[in-house]
Protein backbone atom coordinates (compact mmCIF):
# COMPACT_ATOMS: atom_id res chain seq x y z
CA UNK A 1 0.00 0.00 0.00
CA UNK A 2 1.45 3.24 -0.92
CA UNK A 3 1.94 6.14 1.61
CA UNK A 4 -0.75 8.29 0.00
CA UNK A 5 -3.26 4.88 0.16
CA UNK A 6 -2.24 4.61 3.76
CA UNK A 7 -2.97 8.30 4.46
CA UNK A 8 -6.26 8.29 2.87
CA UNK A 9 -7.19 4.79 5.06
CA UNK A 10 -6.30 6.88 8.05
CA UNK A 11 -8.51 9.62 7.18
CA UNK A 12 -11.44 8.03 6.27
CA UNK A 13 -11.06 5.68 9.72
CA UNK A 14 -10.44 8.70 11.66
CA UNK A 15 -13.30 11.02 10.22
CA UNK A 16 -15.85 7.39 10.33
CA UNK A 17 -14.78 7.36 13.57
CA UNK A 18 -16.24 11.03 14.47
CA UNK A 19 -19.25 10.14 12.75
CA UNK A 20 -19.52 6.71 13.82
CA UNK A 21 -23.33 5.81 13.81
CA UNK A 22 -24.69 8.76 12.79
CA UNK A 23 -26.56 6.79 10.30
CA UNK A 24 -28.72 3.39 11.22
CA UNK A 25 -31.47 1.41 10.41
CA UNK A 26 -34.74 3.08 10.62
CA UNK A 27 -32.67 6.67 9.69
CA UNK A 28 -33.80 8.63 7.22
CA UNK A 29 -31.04 9.03 4.06
CA UNK A 30 -29.53 12.35 4.18
CA UNK A 31 -29.89 14.40 1.45
CA UNK A 32 -26.37 14.17 -1.26
CA UNK A 33 -26.03 14.60 -4.25
CA UNK A 34 -22.74 13.43 -6.30
CA UNK A 35 -21.44 12.91 -9.93
CA UNK A 36 -21.75 10.14 -12.54
CA UNK A 37 -19.49 9.24 -14.85
CA UNK A 38 -20.90 12.01 -16.91
CA UNK A 39 -20.55 14.64 -14.32
CA UNK A 40 -23.92 14.61 -13.73
CA UNK A 41 -25.36 14.92 -9.85
CA UNK A 42 -27.24 12.55 -9.01
CA UNK A 43 -29.20 12.98 -5.42
CA UNK A 44 -31.18 10.00 -3.32
CA UNK A 45 -34.47 12.25 -4.81
CA UNK A 46 -34.16 11.07 -8.25
CA UNK A 47 -34.75 7.21 -6.59
CA UNK A 48 -37.89 8.13 -4.65
CA UNK A 49 -40.24 5.32 -5.21
CA UNK A 50 -37.52 2.85 -5.49
CA UNK A 51 -35.83 0.48 -3.19
CA UNK A 52 -32.15 1.54 -3.10
CA UNK A 53 -28.98 0.33 -2.56
CA UNK A 54 -26.03 2.39 -1.45
CA UNK A 55 -22.56 0.74 -1.23
CA UNK A 56 -19.02 2.48 -0.59
CA UNK A 57 -16.25 1.02 -2.73
CA UNK A 58 -12.59 1.82 -3.67
CA UNK A 59 -10.53 0.16 -6.41
CA UNK A 60 -7.97 -0.58 -3.86
CA UNK A 61 -10.46 -2.52 -1.52
CA UNK A 62 -10.39 -6.16 -2.37
CA UNK A 63 -13.25 -7.12 -0.98
CA UNK A 64 -15.02 -3.85 -2.35
CA UNK A 65 -13.46 -5.52 -5.70
CA UNK A 66 -15.26 -8.86 -5.71
CA UNK A 67 -18.57 -7.15 -4.15
CA UNK A 68 -19.26 -4.83 -7.09
CA UNK A 69 -20.20 -7.39 -9.87
CA UNK A 70 -22.49 -9.10 -7.11
CA UNK A 71 -24.43 -5.64 -6.66
CA UNK A 72 -24.78 -5.40 -10.93
CA UNK A 73 -25.84 -8.64 -11.22
CA UNK A 74 -28.58 -7.64 -8.40
CA UNK A 75 -29.21 -4.17 -10.31
CA UNK A 76 -29.92 -6.22 -13.75
CA UNK A 77 -32.25 -8.81 -11.76
CA UNK A 78 -34.37 -6.32 -10.48
CA UNK A 79 -34.38 -3.46 -13.31
CA UNK A 80 -36.64 -0.78 -13.10
CA UNK A 81 -37.63 -1.22 -8.72
CA UNK A 82 -34.09 -1.08 -7.50
CA UNK A 83 -31.28 1.74 -8.18
CA UNK A 84 -28.05 0.61 -6.92
CA UNK A 85 -25.84 3.61 -7.06
CA UNK A 86 -22.04 2.83 -6.05
CA UNK A 87 -20.00 5.56 -4.40
CA UNK A 88 -16.41 5.18 -5.41
CA UNK A 89 -14.27 7.13 -2.75
CA UNK A 90 -10.79 6.71 -5.11
CA UNK A 91 -8.66 9.96 -5.30
CA UNK A 92 -7.51 9.15 -8.79
CA UNK A 93 -11.08 8.60 -10.63
CA UNK A 94 -8.60 7.17 -13.36
CA UNK A 95 -8.26 3.91 -10.88
CA UNK A 96 -11.54 3.40 -10.12
CA UNK A 97 -12.41 3.65 -14.26
CA UNK A 98 -10.00 1.68 -14.73
CA UNK A 99 -11.50 -1.34 -12.66
CA UNK A 100 -14.71 -0.71 -14.20
CA UNK A 101 -13.48 -0.97 -18.08
CA UNK A 102 -11.91 -4.11 -16.97
CA UNK A 103 -14.37 -5.95 -14.74
CA UNK A 104 -17.41 -4.06 -14.89
CA UNK A 105 -17.79 -2.41 -18.94
CA UNK A 106 -21.31 -1.86 -18.77
CA UNK A 107 -22.71 -1.60 -15.41
CA UNK A 108 -26.38 -1.72 -14.59
CA UNK A 109 -25.64 -0.05 -11.29
CA UNK A 110 -24.83 3.70 -11.28
CA UNK A 111 -21.31 4.76 -10.02
CA UNK A 112 -21.10 7.93 -8.49
CA UNK A 113 -17.71 9.85 -7.65
CA UNK A 114 -16.63 10.76 -4.29
CA UNK A 115 -13.10 11.37 -3.90
CA UNK A 116 -11.88 11.00 -0.56
CA UNK A 117 -15.28 9.86 1.21
CA UNK A 118 -16.97 12.83 2.55
CA UNK A 119 -20.45 11.20 2.09
CA UNK A 120 -19.12 7.54 3.70
CA UNK A 121 -17.86 9.89 6.74
CA UNK A 122 -21.74 11.93 6.77
CA UNK A 123 -23.33 8.17 7.25
CA UNK A 124 -20.80 7.16 9.42
CA UNK A 125 -19.56 4.16 7.58
CA UNK A 126 -15.82 3.00 9.27
CA UNK A 127 -15.34 -0.12 7.24
CA UNK A 128 -15.40 -0.71 3.14
CA UNK A 129 -17.51 -2.65 1.24
CA UNK A 130 -20.68 -0.93 3.48
CA UNK A 131 -24.16 -1.25 1.85
CA UNK A 132 -27.10 0.60 3.21
CA UNK A 133 -30.65 -0.84 1.74
CA UNK A 134 -32.93 2.23 1.87
CA UNK A 135 -37.08 1.37 1.47
CA UNK A 136 -38.86 3.53 -1.24
CA UNK A 137 -39.41 6.42 1.53
CA UNK A 138 -36.11 7.00 1.86
CA UNK A 139 -35.36 5.03 4.87
CA UNK A 140 -32.36 2.94 6.02
CA UNK A 141 -34.09 -0.33 6.34
CA UNK A 142 -30.21 -2.38 6.52
CA UNK A 143 -26.93 -1.67 6.68
CA UNK A 144 -24.51 -5.23 4.92
CA UNK A 145 -21.19 -5.04 6.47
CA UNK A 146 -20.07 -8.61 5.62
CA UNK A 147 -16.88 -9.50 3.84
CA UNK A 148 -17.99 -12.75 2.72
CA UNK A 149 -19.41 -12.81 -0.92
CA UNK A 150 -21.72 -15.32 -0.54
CA UNK A 151 -22.87 -14.27 2.70
CA UNK A 152 -23.05 -10.55 1.63
CA UNK A 153 -25.09 -11.77 -1.53
CA UNK A 154 -27.76 -13.79 -0.25
CA UNK A 155 -28.19 -11.52 3.14
CA UNK A 156 -28.76 -8.85 0.79
CA UNK A 157 -30.94 -10.32 -2.17
CA UNK A 158 -32.96 -11.42 0.99
CA UNK A 159 -33.77 -7.95 2.29
CA UNK A 160 -34.49 -6.60 -1.41
CA UNK A 161 -37.08 -9.35 -2.51
CA UNK A 162 -38.92 -8.52 0.52
CA UNK A 163 -38.59 -4.81 -0.01
CA UNK A 164 -39.61 -5.10 -3.04
CA UNK A 165 -42.51 -7.08 -2.07
CA UNK A 166 -43.93 -4.08 -0.68
CA UNK A 167 -46.38 -1.61 -1.88
CA UNK A 168 -45.00 1.84 -3.05
CA UNK A 169 -45.83 4.21 -0.68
Amino acid sequence: MTVARTLLVALLVSASAAYAGTLRAGDEVPAFALPDGKGTPVSLDAARGKVVCIEFWASWCPVCRSFLPVLDDLARRFDGDLAVLAVNIDQQRSNADRFLAERLPAPALRVLYDPGGGLMSRFGASTMPAAYVVDRRGVVRRIEKSEDVATFRKELEGQLTGLLAEPAP
